[in-house]
């Protein structure tokens, strides 16, 4: 009776031994996915580079080689590249959405989210039905993270409900179903 409880005993080691290798597995695989996410966001865009570069040869370019009397060519000192000398920077889609001064409804979400999934054909239905009413915007995390912390996201898809004058009204997390979302286009005004 004791060597069966015994025997018990060493099989669910064994069990937990298991489940701890497979969860290390596991945290292994997140944490390369994190750290290939973070170097992805990290890099430059080859806009961004581009940008960069044309920068650098219009410096270049702006040196002047003079010569004085003794015909040595003397290279001035290069201007220092200042913020005013980079590109402007494009606003993102939600800020020219609001500054049209209609309704807003914005979903953040991501493409592989399920949920996300669901409220994209709804959000293009709304988008059609509501084109010169309100503005209706699905965006992308990954692509907007400058939003995402903006309006603190945590869970996705996150609805935020903005009225005329650009003002948060109201925020909801996770799946909406279009006739809440029409509910409350109607409390903002939109008919």
């Amino acid at each position: 009776m004791q060597n069966k409880k015994y025997q018990i005993l060493i099989l669910i080691i064994l069990i937990l031994m298991v489940a701890i290798v497979i969860i290390r597995k596991n945290s292994q695989k997140r944490t390369k996915n994190i750290s290939k996410e973070l170097n992805t966001t990290t890099q430059l865009t080859d806009t961004n580079k581009l940008a960069i570069d044309s920068i650098v040869s219009d410096t270049i370019k702006s040196q002047v080689v003079k010569t004085d009397t003794s015909d040595k060519p003397i290279i001035e000192k290069p201007k220092p590249i200042t913020k005013k000398d980079a590109p402007e920077k494009s606003k993102n889609p939600l800020d020219i959405m609001l500054s049209n001064k209609k309704p807003t409804v914005l979903d953040l979400g991501s493409s592989t989210c399920i949920p996300c999934k669901m409220m994209k054909p709804i959000f293009e239905e709304l988008e059609k039905e509501y084109k010169d009413r309100a503005n209706i915007i699905l965006l992308d995390i990954y692509e907007h993270q400058d939003l995402t912390k903006k309006y603190q996201v945590w869970v996705i898809p996150t609805q935020i409900f903005f009225d005329k004058d650009g003002n948060q009204n109201w925020r909801h997390e996770g799946f909406l179903a279009k006739d809440k979302i029409i509910e409350k286009l109607k409390e903002l005004g939109v008919e």
